[in-house]
């Protein structure tokens, strides 16, 4: 099955590609099936012996050989002897054809299918959506732009303040499509709103005839982010309508799913009087795969360990419930068969209860594949059964190969059934599945997540075995709580304890260092290698015992050779005996360099996968909507961030800049620019150091004059009346406002232990330490965390943060991790090997930067910005590599322009390669004169798509059209990647999603 599951998926590839067949594969696979037609119906005619002859000859061959021994003449039965191998051989041979005509027939059947779903469903938008030839009956009823389309709801997925449909056997004006429709309701008022799995819904869509189909889920604009449609793609929903108009919904004929549904309801009322909120949630995605009762703290505490696979309807719930049922039945007295066929109803209606998902599925048909083996009594081959399930999956819907959970699921399986082959130390026989199962899966988590839970094998040592107790008090709960509330609260008693078990065993494994890795996603070629060379080390064992059966055949033969020499003489036995072990020697030295050499693949393999070579220069402007982020990829191996904020997005770190940076398997940042302090050139950082995000390592923050000296005073403050006038005292306590030891959240606690301060009265997150607050880093974290007026009542006023900006909050924070402060000098240049990055901003304070190396400082600029706004303030830089020059204005505004032409031309530039357009091209940034006096070749502009200003404008495109310079928007194609190569010979500039 494994050979048949590997045509199947390169049908589905080929498809994927839109790589015609060759006009001959179909008629020529047709011809082979016809061919073999008369193999599979039996034996060729023109065999010189019939079945009769054939078995009577086979027996009277052997029984003659046995009765008469070698004294028996083989010449007489040659004839049948050679007649029995000629037929075993054409046996073998048939059997070849129909394997591989059936390899042959999953190929065309995966590429068709494909196919079909790739171009079907576009057929019925020319005709019947957009088509000229409409009856005009018909565009009166749906009023030209007005489509209706209806199915059947496969899913349905609450959110906060939407509910989403996922309608299957859909249908578009009468005609069925091929893909599948989600639909996404936020009026609880609306018809949808009550629709429930099983249902009819029908519903009228506006469109435009320029979409030319049906809308899709929004695609990922940046590196790293999520991406929405290929989500939805990979479960079998191509299209995503918003707000669509229901007017009808009907109940279906499926009572069976209805009484599922009902059946889960039930279940979850009873998890939440039984347990706890936490509990409750936790129960109920493991019985029902629903998660919306889920903590969403304690969901993220899980994935980020590494054992969120708990909460999955996986293959280690099914077995658990399966097996244990199936076990069950046999205990008491029913058939194999009648236990088979009782448990395999039950764990398909489970799947049909929890959703089906791709995981559930998998492991339903490796379930009855099992059980069939046992009533069959045939041996149950688990590399056969999870094919079976994945060739089912993928001919049901081909962009499953696709989906993390498919991935994941069956790789841990061939973790499990192959690469638990390559260890053999018997003492660690207890880590070799852990260990399989992560090595099996560590490519596709890097490829989906970026990052790997470091201790996640040794955590799930202790999970996996306690799974089959938390499920037994789930489904205990559960059940008996149907019945009796009390005695369901008396087995949900056991599945707490554990869940507090798995939620210290999760927080104290990522308390270690080093627990989360961040790695990046590998480059597919990483994977391919990583797998072939993990292949191989499987198969030590199999080499081993290949070379000690060679070893012992010629060992053999020395021994026979040296027997010989015994007639002729002492001396030659002596060298036969010798020649002996020889042989044995060479042998043991052939099993120690094969075990070293396949085991150091593994090695090789992890370091390869790993591995981030870097050829050049890549500056990726990110779409964050109406704000600036840019990332900077040094050939040295540096990183610089230049500003990160956005006024359109919420939560822009935690949605782009923080799914890049793990992306890109960025571990520390060399230089963090801040343009300025507005919001959205800056509120990203302050979002992600309010917060558990994950923040690389940053060496350096690099602030304007005008913030960096709000910095200052504002540190000034914290050290006056922070930490030594009104700071720590004797073991924490502090004059206002704190008794004794101190007063919770603002003071200490039991020697010294604070919200903000001293952790455990000696160490502090914040760098307090010795009972009190060293320095002002206390004060600093003490200001700009708690409320202004909490603060003004605590400390009569003495210190107002009220005008505290966000800015200023995120350096105070930085330089509590060691980040240095820097003012970003005038002239002064960033040097990284051969690329370099200059200052153009306005001078600031000459003594800020005394660890800054000065050896390219550049002088004879002039003031560039005059700091009566924000935007004036602006950080200017120019970046210079091999010949090509980027420019990153912020929101410099026009009166900066000439200034910064003149600066650029002194930098030896003529005609900048990349100019990034200052304020997101305002009308009036970007001037005639400035454009004609660094003449750029391409233009960035970083916009919100329909924003509110109307950025960019019309006139600022004009300028760019008028001297020649290629435009690229980040709301028409996202995030826009320059990449210039280390030979320096060309530059690319492409956008990571055109058209979006």
């Amino acid at each position: 099955m494994v050979p048949a599951l590997v045509f199947t998926v390169a049908g589905v590839l080929i498809g994927l590609m839109h790589v015609p067949l060759p006009p001959v594969l179909l008629p020529a696979a047709a011809l082979g099936g016809i061919w073999l037609m008369p193999m599979l119906s039996g034996r060729n005619e023109s065999d010189k012996c019939n079945k009769h002859n054939y078995i009577r000859g086979c027996n009277y061959s052997l029984e003659k050989s046995y009765s008469y021994g070698q004294n028996y003449s083989h010449d007489k039965d040659y004839g049948y002897k050679k007649g029995c191998g000629d037929e075993k051989k054409r046996n073998y041979n048939r059997s070849l054809y129909i394997q591989l005509f059936l390899f042959l027939l999953l190929f065309l059947v995966g590429f068709i299918t494909t196919y079909i779903h790739e171009n079907y469903d576009n057929k019925i938008f020319s005709e019947e959506l957009f088509s000229e030839e409409l009856p005009a009956a018909e565009k009166a009823e749906y009023g030209g732009g007005v489509i209706r389309i209806s199915g059947v709801v496969e899913k349905v997925s609450e959110g906060t303040y939407s509910k989403r449909l996922m309608l299957k056997k859909c249908c578009i004006n009468g005609r069925r499509l091929v893909n599948n429709i989600v639909l996404e309701i936020s009026d609880n008022t609306s018809y949808g709103w009550s629709a429930r799995r099983g249902d009819y819904v029908e519903a009228n869509v506006e469109l435009e005839a320029s979409q030319g189909m049906l809308p899709v889920p929004a695609a990922a604009a940046n590196p790293g982010q999520f991406d929405l449609r290929q989500y939805y793609k990979s479960l079998g929903y191509l299209y995503y309508i918003e707000e669509p108009e229901v007017i009808s919904v009907a109940g279906g004929k499926n009572r069976i799913v209805y009484r599922l549904d009902s059946l889960k309801t039930s279940l979850k009322a009873v998890y939440r009087k039984c347990c706890t909120a936490t509990d409750a949630g936790v129960y109920v995605a493991m019985v029902t795969g629903d998660r919306s009762d889920m903590d969403s703290t304690v969901s993220e505490l899980f994935s980020a360990a590494g054992i969120g696979h708990i909460l999955a309807i996986s293959g280690l719930h099914i077995s658990l419930i399966g097996m244990g049922l199936y076990k069950l039945l046999r205990r008491i007295g029913f058939l194999c068969p009648m236990s088979a066929i009782i448990s395999g109803i039950f764990v398909v209606l489970f799947g049909v209860m929890t959703g089906n998902s791709v995981s559930a599925t998998r492991a339903i048909v490796m379930f009855v594949c099992a059980v069939n083996a046992q009533v069959l009594g045939r041996r149950y081959d688990i590399l056969s059964a999870v094919s079976l399930s994945a060739i089912i999956l993928i001919l049901k819907n081909p962009y499953v190969i696709a989906n993390s959970g498919f991935l994941l699921s069956f790789m841990a399986i061939a973790g499990v059934a192959v690469v638990t082959d390559g260890f053999s130390v018997k003492w660690l026989k207890w880590l070799t599945g852990p260990a399989a199962i992560q090595l099996a899966t560590f490519p596709i988590i890097l490829w989906f997540y970026y990052e790997v839970p470091v201790y996640s094998v040794f955590l799930n040592l202790i999970v996996v075995p306690l799974m089959s107790l938390i499920m037994i008090s789930a489904l205990g709960c559960g059940m008996l709580g149907l019945i009796s509330i009390p005695a369901g609260c008396f087995f949900a008693g056991a599945g707490h304890y554990i869940l507090i078990l798995f939620q210290y065993g999760s927080e104290l494994m990522l308390s270690l260092p080093g627990s989360v890795f961040v790695a990046g996603r590998p480059e597919l070629w990483q994977v391919m290698v990583y797998y072939i060379l993990l292949f191989l080390f499987s198969q030590r064992k199999r080499v081993v015992v290949w070379i000690e059966k060679r070893a012992v055949r010629r060992y053999g033969e020395a021994e026979c050779e040296a027997k010989k020499h015994r007639e002729v003489g002492r001396e030659a036995v002596k060298g036969g005996a010798r020649k002996c072990e020889a042989e044995k020697l060479e042998a043991g030295r052939c099993v120690m360099g094969a075990n070293i050499f396949l085991r150091s693949l593994l090695v090789i393999a992890i370091i390869i996968l790993l591995s981030r070579a870097r050829s050049g220069l890549e500056v990726t402007f990110l779409d964050v909507g109406q704000g600036d982020a840019i990332f900077i990829s040094l050939p040295n191996g540096g990183n610089v961030f230049i500003d990160g904020g956005s006024t359109s997005s919420r939560n822009i770190y935690e949605k782009v800049i923080e799914p890049f940076l793990k992306y890109k398997g960025v571990r520390r940042l060399d230089f963090l620019f801040l343009t300025h302090s507005d919001a959205d050139h800056e509120n990203g950082w302050a979002q992600a150091l309010s917060g558990n995000a994950y923040i690389p390592d940053i060496y350096n923050l690099v602030l304007n004059g005008s913030d960096y000296s709000k910095y200052l005073e504002l540190r000034e403050r914290a050290l006056k009346y922070g930490a030594l006038e009104y700071g720590a005292l004797e073991y924490g306590a502090v004059e206002y406002g704190i008794s004794e030891y101190g007063t919770v959240g603002y003071g200490a606690l039991e020697y010294g232990t604070v919200e903000y301060g001293a952790l455990g009265g000696d160490t502090s997150e914040y760098g307090i330490s010795g009972y009190g607050i060293s320095k002002y880093a206390g004060a600093l974290a003490w200001l700009n965390n708690a409320g202004a007026d909490e603060i003004n009542a605590r400390m009569e006023g003495i210190v107002d943060i009220d005008d505290v900006e966000d800015i200023e909050a995120i350096a105070t924070a930085l330089e509590v991790k060691d980040t240095e402060i820097l003012c970003a000098e005038y002239g002064m240049e960033y040097v990284f090997g051969e690329c370099s990055i200059v200052s153009l901003n306005e001078p600031g304070h000459s003594d800020a930067n005394a660890n800054v190396d000065r050896k390219a400082y550049k002088t004879g600029f002039s003031k560039t910005g005059t700091g009566e706004s924000e935007n004036d303030n602006s950080i200017v830089l120019l970046l210079q590599y091999k010949g090509k020059s980027i420019l990153f204005t912020g929101d410099m505004t026009s009166k900066m322009e000439a200034d910064v032409a003149e600066a650029v031309r002194y930098c030896g530039v003529d005609s900048l390669s990349i100019l990034k357009v200052g304020h997101h091209g305002s009308k009036y940034s970007s001037s005639e004169e400035f454009l004609a006096g660094i003449m750029p070749q391409a233009a960035v502009i970083s916009c919100a798509a329909r924003n509110t200003y109307g950025h960019p404008h019309k006139e600022t495109l004009q300028r760019m059209e008028d001297v020649g310079a290629l435009v690229l928007r980040t709301d028409e194609g996202g995030a826009i990647i320059a990449k210039i190569r280390a030979s320096g010979a060309e530059m690319q500039v492409y956008e990571y999603c055109g058209g979006k």
